[in-house]
C-alpha cells in the first residue's frame, strides 16, 4: 500500500529530472506503481467508501424473529448472550448493531 508521503517524495524526485525508475527506486516503491501515482490525487483521497455486500445476508430471512429474540432478552436484566456458532455471530452483532457477550 503506497502513502501519501511516498507520492508527495516521488513527485519531489520527478520534479529534480530524475528518471521514473531512480525516483521509484529511491521512495521505496515499484516503477509500474510509480507511474500510476505520477498525477492524479493522493491514495488516501481514491479511497471510497465501502457499500457493498461480500457475500449474501444470513439472516434475510428470519430477521423479523431474530430481532424479536433480541428486544426481550434486552428487555430483561441479564445481558442477552447468543450460542451460535462463531461464522454467524459477526454477521448477528453487525445486523444488529450490539456485542454479543460470552457464553456463561
Amino acid at each position: 500500500m503506497v502513502k501519501d508521503r511516498q507520492v508527495k517524495e516521488l513527485r519531489t524526485w520527478l520534479q529534480k529530472e530524475a528518471t521514473l525508475s531512480l525516483a521509484a527506486l529511491k521512495t521505496g516503491m515499484d516503477r509500474k506503481t510509480a507511474r500510476k501515482h505520477r498525477r492524479g490525487p493522493l491514495p488516501s483521497e481514491r479511497v471510497r467508501a465501502h457499500d457493498w455486500q461480500t457475500r449474501p445476508d444470513a439472516f434475510a430471512d428470519v430477521w423479523a424473529e431474530v430481532a424479536s429474540r433480541l428486544e426481550l432478552a434486552l428487555g430483561s436484566k441479564r445481558r442477552p448472550c447468543l450460542r451460535i456458532c462463531s461464522g454467524v455471530i459477526r454477521d448477528v452483532s453487525r445486523t444488529a448493531s450490539f456485542a454479543h457477550c460470552n457464553a456463561e
